[in-house]
């Protein structure tokens, strides 16, 4: 990822200040996936094969909590990167955010989605309005 933002801005020196603060970002990120690939077991995942035959998304009613620790970890550890690379982000990046509860704050969006008929893939509290 450094390579491609190294041949950008040879070819377009102009971005190289914008896309500075990216490189750390991307070194951070490259480790984080060493360290968690050699962590974590995507075997752990009970992906259905009948399902996945059939089209169905393979991510629908799977549940992540196996991975909620390591991807803990990995907030914590990119959010000290972000804020140093992009300081207007420091305000948002102070405390974990809540993510269980952050699909409530997108309920409207929900709402508004199933006004206009469609349906959520997979039923859950937050998005189940009858």
């Amino acid at each position: 990822m450094i390579y491609l933002l190294a041949e950008m801005v040879k070819k377009r020196p102009m971005l190289e200040n914008p896309l500075r603060p990216f490189a750390v970002l991307f070194i951070e990120k490259a480790r984080l996936a060493t360290a968690l690939k050699a962590e974590l077991n995507p075997a752990q995942l009970p992906i259905s094969l009948k399902q996945l035959s059939e089209g169905v998304p393979i991510l629908a009613e799977i549940s992540f909590d196996s991975l909620k620790p390591a991807l803990d970890r990995a907030f914590a550890a990119l959010a000290p990167v972000l804020k140093a690379a992009f300081p207007a982000l420091a305000r948002e990046l102070n405390a974990f955010p809540h993510l269980d509860t952050m699909s409530v704050g997108l309920a409207h969006l929900d709402m508004l989605a199933q006004e206009k008929g469609f349906s959520p893939m997979v039923r859950t509290p937050w998005n189940t309005f009858e």
